[in-house]
């Protein structure tokens, strides 16, 4: 609880865990990562003349561990002085503020302080972290960082990646003559392109990253049409046409998909199965990895308008779910929650494990985990060995295609080689080849084949070691 007459320096530094734990050897470690997370890429706006050059490319927050660690070192004095021209220019400077408050005390009391402060480590670009498992991808695995690496190594930036193929796309649609010349005008950065890529697994059509990519444009009505021009002159100076914006919005969402076949393959699966169920007019059903039961059913709504009893009363707009499954928002809905539902099946797995070592202190948001700074080589370990137990077996995709099927045989006919289907039919053979048919209606549906996978490579130890699985 925060008291009223509390400065706003004291609130900042009271927001912590309950529960103090010591101080270990890695506690200072961690805790100066934590640091140079907060400060991210407002370590590039520092006065040179102040504080020196910044001698690396990425953002704070994207470089090696020891790079970020060696970096606060290199700032101490202003940490420990709370140089106001020093901490202001974090990205996250309130945040960074009580980090700087923590690391004075550590630094004065060494391992007899008991820290308090909540640090947090998030997974990279955590949706696809899932599917490129899913999918045995281990080239989008390796990009969101799920193999091994060290404490001296960078780890990988997938939307740095992914911008390079999207600037070679769009030279390549310029070099040929085609009539989106003015897309050469644009200055793309990791910014622009984020969000859309980070939101591939959730479901993003092109119509959505459109309006992504609105959020950094002003809409000019000019000549008879609506045109865009970049909202910070980094980004570009000319305006583009609405054409020229939806060819971009195309380039960004195919991206992904084009060089990684594997992860379009499930997400299509995925999309077909649930136009399946609505079609049967069946919820969609799945259990996760940690035992709970989900089911999925958006119902489409009516609305009714009432009047009040009184002369002149207001009228009121009423919405009422009916019995009818809503299609459009099912389809939306479900990869998302299918995402979030494996994040709750890792969270869950992670503090049963926590709870048998007796360590209370732990906050999760879907991706981010949170904890003291002498549990998070713990945690961090303790994460990625929660990830392994849901895709070690390397064959979650059947797994949860044959409890399709059988959820689906549960309420109508299949047929798998024109004979009635038994449990004992399902292998992941035929899932792949096909072949599986529901009876609706008087209608014969094609059950989706399971898509092929890739090959993930000893899935188990690359990913025990992928030490930024989150950081």
């Amino acid at each position: 609880m925060i008291e009223k007459n509390q400065s706003q320096f004291e609130q900042i530094d009271s927001y912590k865990f309950i529960e103090p734990t010591a101080s270990d050897d890695k506690s200072h470690y961690w805790l100066n990562v934590y640091g140079a997370n907060c400060f991210g890429k407002g370590a590039k706006n520092l006065d040179k003349t102040k504080f020196g050059e910044y001698p690396f490319k990425s953002d704070l927050d994207k470089l090696s561990y020891n790079d970020r660690v060696n970096w606060i070192n290199n700032h101490h004095s202003n940490i420990i002085s709370l140089n106001p021209d020093f901490w202001t220019k974090a990205d996250e400077p309130l945040l960074f503020l009580a980090f700087c408050f923590e690391y004075r005390k550590i630094n004065i009391f060494s391992l007899s302080y008991k820290t308090c402060l909540p640090i947090q480590l998030d997974a990279t670009c955590n949706g696809l972290q899932h599917l490129s498992t899913m999918s045995a991808n281990q080239n989008l695995a390796k990009l969101v960082n799920l193999l091994p690496n060290t404490e001296d190594q960078t780890p990988f930036d997938l939307y740095s990646v992914a911008l390079d193929e999207i600037n070679k796309k769009i030279k390549n649609i310029i070099d040929k003559g085609s009539s989106y010349k003015n897309l050469k005008y644009l200055k793309l950065d990791r910014a622009i392109v984020k969000r859309s890529i980070m939101t591939i697994p959730y479901n993003v059509t092109t119509h959505g990253v459109v309006d992504h990519l609105k959020e950094f444009f002003y809409k000019e009505y000019i000549n008879e049409e609506y045109l865009y021009i970049p909202k910070n002159n980094k980004h570009g100076t000319k305006y583009i046409n609405g054409k020229d914006l939806f060819k971009l919005a195309k380039i960004i969402h195919d991206t992904l998909y084009e060089t990684h076949p594997e992860l379009e393959q499930v997400v299509s699966y995925f999309k077909d199965m649930v136009d399946l169920m609505t079609k049967l007019e069946l919820p969609i059903v799945w259990i996760t990895p940690a035992g709970l039961k989900i089911k999925q059913k958006y119902a489409k709504k009516q609305s009714s308008r009432i009047r009040s009893g009184s002369f002149k009363g207001a009228s009121y707009n009423i919405v009422i779910p009916t019995d009818e499954i809503d299609k459009i928002s099912q389809q939306g809905a479900f990869m998302p929650n299918l995402i979030h539902s494996m994040d709750g099946s890792t969270i869950t797995l992670l503090v049963k494990k926590l709870r048998a070592l007796g360590i209370n202190n732990l906050y999760t948001i879907h991706d981010c985990f949170a904890t003291t700074a002498n549990n998070i080589t713990i945690i961090n370990e303790l994460v990625r060995e929660s990830f392994c137990e849901i895709y070690a077996n390397e064959q979650f995709l059947f797994d949860l295609h044959r409890f399709f099927i059988e959820y689906i045989s549960g309420n109508f006919n299949i047929l798998y080689n024109n004979e009635l289907l038994g449990k004992d039919n399902i292998s992941l053979d035929n899932a792949i080849e096909g072949g599986f048919y529901v009876y609706y209606s008087g209608k014969k549906f094609p059950i989706p084949k399971l898509p092929k996978t890739g090959n993930f490579t000893n899935l188990k130890n690359n990913i025990e070691k992928a030490i930024y699985l989150i950081n």
